[in-house]
């Protein structure tokens, strides 16, 4: 996927409701669809953890946590 990640491993992958896809990665958050990925801005990896819960995406970095209303 060539939008996707550049360096580094990837370390989650979560879908939520609406169907986007969001990946933890080394070098920051990403969220797409199936055949496209986009960086999050603001967010610098690592980024080890996603989780969605009802309606919010969370993922967490050396920096702290970020959350998303989707």
């Amino acid at each position: 996927m060539p939008d996707g990640p550049k360096k580094g491993p990837t370390f989650d992958v979560a879908i939520t409701a609406d169907g986007t896809v969001w990946v933890a990665a080394w070098d920051g958050l990403y969220r797409g669809n199936a055949t496209t990925l986009r960086r999050v801005d603001g967010l610098a990896g690592p980024v080890t953890l996603v989780a969605v819960r009802s309606s919010r995406l969370f993922a967490g970095n050396p920096s702290g946590l970020f959350e998303r209303i989707a």
